[in-house]
């Protein structure tokens, strides 16, 4: 059983994950956090094998190495396609940066990649003639991650 952390300040976006996550049969979430001091606190408390967070909190990249020298894997999401941020995100000890549009089959398709020690990214960030040590995933015609949460805040309304 992979035992999974997400941070996450959209507490709807927080929700759809963790509810996506608990449909997999070799998954279980153990923390839900919505800022870095209670993921944090979490962390030290209860280590998982996979913590998933969002990159739009300061200071993120100290925490990352933070939490990558206690041996935690880590799934970085971000809003934005942004190289710059991938390649920090992964020279910080993350094992994996993806785009919060991806879909549910590519996150889950990350955890499982990176418990086996690799890396990824998704392939939004993929730049023409660039070498990489990490795997992207494959894109999918699956509806995305973001379209899921656009339902659930619908539906709450």
């Amino acid at each position: 059983m992979i035992s999974i952390v997400v941070a996450e300040v959209d507490e709807s976006y927080l929700r759809t994950i963790c509810t996506l996550l608990e449909l997999e049969e070799d998954a279980v979430v153990i923390g839900q956090a919505d800022s870095l001091e209670s993921a944090g606190s979490i962390l030290e408390k209860d280590p998982p094998d996979i913590f998933i967070a969002d990159i739009s909190w300061l200071y993120a990249q100290d925490f990352i190495k933070d939490v990558a020298s206690k041996g935690i894997k880590m799934i970085i999401l971000s809003t934005f396609a942004d190289p710059g941020n991938e390649r920090m995100v992964m020279e910080s000890g993350a094992h994996g940066y993806l785009i919060k549009d991806s879909t549910g089959d590519e996150l889950i398709g990350a955890i499982r990649t990176v418990m086996t020690g690799e890396h990824v990214y998704s392939p939004k960030l993929e730049e023409p003639g660039e070498e990489s040590s990490v795997h992207p995933l494959p894109v999918r015609k699956a509806g995305p991650i973001a379209s899921i949460v656009n339902r659930f805040k619908s539906s709450a309304v």
